[in-house]
């Protein structure tokens, strides 16, 4: 299989964001076809068998590749192991190729491909990549119309007013970290003395391929490393919307709505962080550990953590250091970290009194 990534990026200004995300959507497609419509050819793509059973634009009778993504949901939707048959792929291609058309053949369930048809630079041929299967009830929301919405809604507040800090984007993830220059606040000392600066903000994240629902979560940036730290609430994120029974007029009066909540819920997770540094740890290291263990991380990164401690014996202090340590990691797991030291911030006085009593053996999950 294939797969299509764009690493993780700085941008300067949402311009940047907002060009690289209309250019990724170019060429977008989706076909809609029983999945026995749908076999792999002995040179490894897909093709369909009628054409003619397949809702969707036209130029549907190339053929195309898929990406890994793609092929697990197929591979899920068809019930065969996905760890055993993408080895098979790798290994004995004519194997996989069998058993998929002879499962496929017999599931006649509507799916929605969703595709990328791009011209070759050099041949002119059109060529086809399926970047998702998802059901036939499954609701669109692109990252291109996100990013209209978002150009909207941020153009009123003006471009003095909000800074784009990273963004993501792979063959079935986007993410997008904003921060607010007017809510910037001197929280605590760095270790030469010099204040500690961190700003309130959003995280944007969406699939078109349904890895994840759209979700507007709480983000605390702290200035000086880049370290982003998301807020934990007990009832979720502020807003999350499933790619079912979207309605586009509501979804952009809830996304206005939401950001208004999220910023004012985003203060008062900054004012919980700076009252953090009141709350003393008594010894930073078997907290940790402790914490580290509680969480299943890994060796590596609990090394990390303990590397990235700054000598600040405080409960800011640890949470630093875990959203330091977070900063090395892969996308999505560093967005699972720094959740966890959202919920940290927020530990009281005697959870911090248990963390550092006692430190039993463990061992990190890879």
């Amino acid at each position: 299989m294939t797969s299509t990534i764009m690493e993780s990026k700085k941008a300067t200004t949402f311009e940047d964001v907002y060009n690289t995300v209309m250019k990724d959507s170019e060429g977008k497609a989706d076909y809609e076809t029983p999945l026995n419509n749908l076999y792999m050819m002995q040179n490894g793509d897909f093709a369909f068998k009628d054409v003619h059973n397949v809702a969707g634009p036209k130029l549907r009778d190339i053929t195309f590749k898929m990406t890994d993504w793609a092929e697990g949901q197929i591979l899920t939707r068809l019930n065969m192991p996905a760890a055993y048959f993408k080895r098979a792929y790798s290994e004995e291609p004519e194997l996989f190729r069998q058993h998929f058309n002879y499962w496929a053949e017999h599931d006649d369930r509507a799916t929605k491909l969703r595709t990328k048809i791009q011209k070759h630079e050099i041949t002119g041929q059109m060529i086809g990549l399926i970047r998702g299967a998802v059901s036939d009830i499954y609701g669109i929301l692109d990252n291109d119309t996100i990013m209209r919405l978002l150009r909207q809604l941020l153009n009123a507040s003006g471009e003095d007013r909000y800074t784009v800090e990273s963004f993501y984007l792979d063959d079935h993830r986007f993410h997008m970290r904003l921060s607010y220059n007017d809510l910037t606040r001197a929280i605590g000392t760095l270790p030469d003395g010099s204040p500690d600066y961190n700003r309130v903000g959003n995280d944007f994240i969406n699939s078109e391929v349904a890895a994840s629902a759209f979700h507007l979560q709480d983000l605390l940036w702290r200035l000086i490393c880049s370290n982003g730290l998301k807020a934990f609430t007990k009832d979720g994120d502020p807003f999350s919307q499933r790619h079912i029974h979207l309605r586009p007029d509501e979804f952009k009066s809830r996304v206005a709505s939401e950001m208004v909540k999220s910023i004012e819920h985003g203060v008062e997770f900054l004012e919980e962080f700076e009252a953090s540094q009141k709350v003393a740890v008594p010894d930073p290291f078997i907290a940790i550990r402790n914490i580290a263990k509680a969480e299943k991380f890994s060796t590596d990164l609990t090394a990390d953590v303990l590397d990235s401690f700054e000598g600040d014996n405080s409960a800011y202090g640890v949470v630093n250091a875990i959203t330091k340590a977070a900063r090395n990691l892969p996308n999505e797991k560093r967005l699972q970290v720094e959740k966890v030291a959202g919920n940290v911030v927020k530990f009281a006085p005697t959870t911090w009194e248990k963390l550092t009593a006692i430190e039993e053996p463990s061992q990190g999950v890879a």
